[in-house]
């Protein structure tokens, strides 16, 4: 029998590290070097027997018990004839794990804290086409990228959106998420997912919904639709995704209509059945600079709904076999998420990357620009129709946003808040101060919170929140291979 690793499972491999990750379940499966390169001959071009006569007779066991763990996790396949399996080479330097896509400037509606407003009224018109989109989507391969979410724009505006689902898919390539407001949602394209993508409870459907009334859900959401028309069809899709099986996360902006709802909208967001319920301040950029004066909530007043919620929400939660059992899964930007009460906060220490959870991802827009991340519109790295993404990552534009080190950010200097925040985030403090070396000021609220405040509330409930001496790069992994 010729052994092949399954499609799903994807070897990587950078900075020393290595791992066996499986797309359809999301596991993180840490391995050595050694094991590393048993997994790349894994082929489908060599029996077990050829295999093994590449070791050493003292190796052979411990091979053998290898190859049966890899079965036990269905990450082997036993075939009777040849079937290659070829494994990606064009790796970049530093490794490029994730791309967040925005694959249309259109959108259907005009929202007032849209952060991508200004940088899409200059691209729009330029949008990659089908066959640009499927050759990014092939470089993204070479390089072994391991996930990709799709934004805007609005996706749905796009025609080809399920022929561009299907070359990800097809390339081996996660497709982690769908970012929508909900309003192009029909029966017909939620059922081309759950057709489609083959593990829907691990595909995230991050669709808006920014109150828990018409009035205050379009705030945010603009007036090109009524706003009683504009929620039914928001609710609706949420309830068509939560229904076919999809992990649905809504995000929420806070605002100053909705700022003192957000407590009672926790038991509206359970009754919609969503999986997760994410709240964030909008950003200072495109058009929320302009709109934030009138329609911006204090920060006493956001601060307070916050800490009444998750009041409400931490009398939910139990932990049970080492699991969190709740109703819901809450993550407040920067303040809190529910898996504090059984996951170490990490830390950061000066010499840490200032934005660890980017250092691997970058942001492709509309018009084939590369940004850092999504909020960056003015700090282009390259462009994918004159260089490729491989160029534009490995780019010293790039590069030297990826590697900005907490201890470069000279206004946060001896703020004994710095371990909790990192200097917060390096693009709104760009956009509100003018570089990437000053301060965030939205951290400067929002660390207090989450050193004393979320402290305080964890222990009310019986929890306490612990501390990593260090900021780490990677997510802590569900299963180990030794």
């Amino acid at each position: 029998m010729f052994l092949r690793l399954k499609e799903r499972f994807k070897p990587i491999a950078h900075d020393d590290y290595y791992e066996l990750f499986d797309n359809y379940t999301v596991s993180e499966y840490v391995v050595d070097s050694a094991q590393y390169d048993l997994l790349l001959s894994l082929d489908g071009t060599r029996t077990l027997r050829q295999i093994l006569d590449e070791y050493d007779e003292t190796s052979q066991p411990t091979v053998s018990e290898f190859l049966e763990e890899l079965t036990q996790i269905g990450a082997l396949e036993h075939l009777s004839a040849p079937k290659e399996r070829s494994f990606p080479c064009n790796y970049s330097t530093p490794y490029l794990e994730a791309v967040l896509w925005d694959v249309t400037s259109l959108c259907n509606l005009e929202c007032t804290h849209c952060y991508v407003s200004e940088f899409f009224q200059e691209a729009k018109g330029r949008d990659l086409s089908t066959d640009e989109a499927f050759a990014v989507i092939d470089e993204m391969a070479s390089m072994n990228v391991r996930d990709v979410s799709l934004t805007g724009g609005e996706p749905l505006m796009r025609k080809d959106l399920p022929a561009i689902i299907r070359h990800i898919l097809n390339s081996n390539i996660r497709l982690a998420s769908l970012f929508t407001n909900g309003i192009a949602v029909t029966e017909d394209f939620v059922g081309f997912l759950r057709q489609t993508v083959p593990y829907p409870s691990k595909f995230r459907i991050r669709i808006s919904l920014d109150g828990m009334t018409p009035e205050s859900n379009a705030v945010l959401r603009g007036d090109k639709t009524e706003p009683s028309r504009l929620f039914s069809r928001m609710t609706d899709a949420i309830k068509r995704f939560v229904d076919a099986g999809f992990f649905v996360s809504v995000g929420t902006g806070i605002h100053r209509f909705n700022v003192v709802e957000i407590p009672r909208m926790y038991s509206f967001m359970k009754d919609l059945g969503v999986s997760q319920w994410r709240m964030a301040v909008p950003k200072p950029i495109g058009r929320y600079r302009r709109t934030q004066s009138t329609i911006g909530a204090d920060w006493p007043q956001i601060l307070e709904a916050y800490r009444k919620l998750i009041d409400l929400h931490l009398d939910e939660v139990r932990i049970q076999d080492g699991e969190i059992v709740s109703p819901i899964n809450i993550e407040i930007e920067q303040v809190f998420r529910t898996e504090l009460v059984v996951k170490t906060l990490n830390t950061f220490q000066e010499d840490d990357i200032a934005c660890f959870y980017h250092k691997n991802r970058c942001s492709l827009k509309a018009n084939g620009d590369v940004v850092p991340c999504g909020y960056y519109d003015d700090i282009i790295a390259g462009n994918v129709r004159i260089g490729g993404l491989k160029q534009a990552w490995e780019s010293s534009t790039m590069q030297q946003v990826k590697n900005l080190r907490v201890a470069e950010v000279t206004e946060c200097k001896g703020c004994n808040l710095l371990s909790f925040c990192g200097t917060g985030c390096r693009a709104v403090a760009k956009k509100a101060n003018g570089t990437i070396y000053c301060k965030d000021p939205y951290a400067c609220y929002q660390a207090p919170f989450l050193k004393e405040t979320t402290t305080q509330l964890l222990e009310k409930h019986g929890f306490t929140l612990g501390l990593s001496g260090k900021c780490l790069e990677f997510s802590v992994m569900e299963q180990e291979l030794l």
